[in-house]
């Protein structure tokens, strides 16, 4: 996904539309530094980082929720 199509998402969602450049770049750092964490639960044959994965460990969720001051169901 390029940047333009990342920004472009987030425009059209009803709450992330309002979030700052400098949040999106804030969760853009904490995802690489989590990355493994993320990565530890997934199935093997989606434990490629081409895709979203889709389960997310409630513990990561929270904390990015909390520290982005964004709701969990949105993270």
């Amino acid at each position: 996904m390029d940047i333009v199509a990342m920004l472009e998402g987030l425009h059209a969602h009803p709450i992330l539309r309002d979030i700052s450049l400098n949040t999106v770049i804030q969760y853009a750092r904490l995802i690489f530094h989590l990355k493994g964490d993320i990565l530890l639960p997934q199935p093997f044959e989606q434990s490629q980082i081409s895709e979203p994965p889709e389960i997310l460990p409630p513990s990561i969720a929270g904390f990015l929720a909390a520290t982005m001051d964004i709701p969990t169901t949105h993270i």
